[in-house]
């Protein structure tokens, strides 16, 4: 243990195994634990996987990779049934040392360093939907903001924000959402490779501790049908003055509005929204929750208390809270690819000197004509898997973000029958 740092040392008092973690394409977990001898050598050295039965990270014919762990994220969580589990999130190399080309996390780590060296410190707050299912149904009745009886689940919910909490990633909220069954918790704004690594962990929580009380938690955008309530992944983000920590969306001149630097990474959002859902969008379900007429937002706009909005400027009560809610994401992909392509977006807005657009307070759909919509540059998400492997064939921005590597591997994962565990 000599090698390592004395906090790393002391976080690994009294710990037999480690669970050295990476993240997939789908945003699940993969672990492989190491008794805690060996984890010097590990932190140094990496740990070698196959990464050709993660899915996108390698190919059968080449598929060593290494985990290389980030020390910064070591932590150990207190499992009611399951006693202590220490883990450290990784990032997937190849043998060489360059990235494996599906390594999420990696692919948002190279977007907020081109942050920093634009001067920028990226956070990122997210709200994670789920419902609990007791033998594919509901767990409860309740509505929005119920409490109990008709809130079945303020219990496990207080159990999951136990166990974040104590572990150091923080809760801001939680509630019962508007469906029966449905669930929220709100993760409070951190920076942005924390926010990843918190939500997975968050979803990988809700779900262990659901199933040991035998109900399902389960995230996905439209689980129990086109016409029930559907579940999001909404991400709120700003950018900080890398050297002061000043919240650079904050507008003194102009208190109740976004700088116009944030209103330039407001017009990258919404003018790469259709590649950012081609990006997240893993299953037909999300096109199934991204329909007109939803509370979901289907149109590439902006607003303020506009809840179509695919970008929604919450209310600013005093500048230093300014900020802005991407709302079309879901879970039925990565979390780490979503904030990497969100962060590309609004970086690429700054970067080309992007207007925003006209604020958009009505429903395009139903107030807006179709010559309205192209002159204020409102177009639709995509509507299909397939529609989304078309723009990711075709767009530079992602191939540039991506890589051509995981472009592929994501045109592919949208084909019919698509098995990310098949060699």
């Amino acid at each position: 243990m000599s090698q390592l740092s004395p906090e790393v040392q002391k976080k690994l008092e009294n710990v037999p195994y480690v669970q050295f973690l990476c993240s997939n394409i789908l945003g699940k977990l993969h672990s492989m634990e190491e008794h805690v001898r060996e984890v010097p050598g590990n932190f140094k050295n990496g740990l070698g996987v196959d990464g050709s039965s993660i899915p996108g990270y390698a190919t059968v014919t080449n598929s060593d990779v290494h985990l290389m762990a980030d020390q910064s994220t070591l932590q150990t969580i207190n499992i009611d049934g399951e006693g202590p589990m220490t883990k450290v999130f990784c990032d997937v190399h190849n043998t060489d040392g360059t990235r494996a080309s599906g390594c999420v996390r990696s692919i948002l780590r190279e977007q907020i360093e081109k942050a920093h060296k634009m001067g920028f410190e990226p956070f990122f707050m997210s709200e994670l939907e789920w419902f609990y299912l007791k033998n594919g149904e509901p767990l409860d009745d309740g509505h929005y903001l119920s409490v109990a009886p008709d809130d079945k689940a303020g219990p496990l919910r207080r159990q999951v924000c136990r166990h974040l909490d104590e572990a150091g990633m923080k809760v801001r909220r939680a509630h019962h959402e508007c469906a029966a069954g449905q669930n929220e918790i709100e993760l409070n704004l951190t920076p942005a490779l924390k926010n990843a690594d918190d939500t997975c962990t968050a979803m990988w929580l809700i779900r262990l501790l659901a199933d040991q009380q035998g109900i399902e938690a389960n995230f996905m955008p439209k689980p129990l049908g086109s016409d029930k309530a559907g579940n999001g992944l909404h991400q709120h983000q700003r950018l900080h003055d890398l050297k002061t920590g000043e919240n650079l969306f904050a507008n003194f001149d102009h208190p109740k509005e976004l700088s116009p630097l944030g209103k330039k990474y407001v017009a990258g959002l919404v003018k790469y929204a259709r590649e950012i859902t081609a990006v997240f969008g893993m299953d037909e379900q999300t096109f199934d929750r991204l329909k007109p007429g939803h509370e979901a937002p289907v149109w590439s706009m902006w607003a303020g208390s506009n809840r179509n909005a695919l970008v929604r400027v919450p209310a600013i009560s005093k500048p230093e809270s300014a900020r802005c809610e991407f709302r079309a994401g879901d879970a039925s992909g990565s979390p780490h690819l979503l904030a990497a392509v969100m962060l590309a977006a609004g970086l690429k807005g700054i970067e080309d000197d992007i207007a925003v657009p006209p604020e958009c307070n009505v429903d395009p759909e139903t107030e807006l004509t179709p010559e309205q919509r192209k002159e204020m540059g409102i177009e639709l998400l995509p509507t299909s898997l397939a529609e989304c492997a078309r723009i990711l064939d075709a767009s530079e921005f992602l191939h540039e973000v991506l890589g051509e590597g995981l472009c592929n591997y994501l045109i592919h994962s949208k084909e019919p029958g698509f098995n990310p565990y098949a060699h």
